[in-house]
């Protein structure tokens, strides 16, 4: 959510931003999240795997 922040207050453009928040959301929507998010080890992803599953929510999102 960081890079989210970043994206807006740099370049003022809040469709990148937004899709990324909204992709991140979706990920959470779906019962996922990392260790330090989730206590349930049967939802928990590794930090390489929300990642992954942000960028392909973020890919569906950006390209409708």
């Amino acid at each position: 959510l960081a890079i989210d922040m970043l994206l807006y207050i740099t370049f003022r453009d809040n469709t990148i931003s937004s899709s990324l928040y909204q992709a991140v959301s979706d990920v959470f929507d779906d019962g996922h999240g990392t260790a330090d998010i989730v206590e349930d080890k049967s939802i928990r992803l590794s930090s390489t795997e929300f990642t992954d599953n942000v960028k392909e929510k973020y890919r569906n999102i950006y390209t409708k």
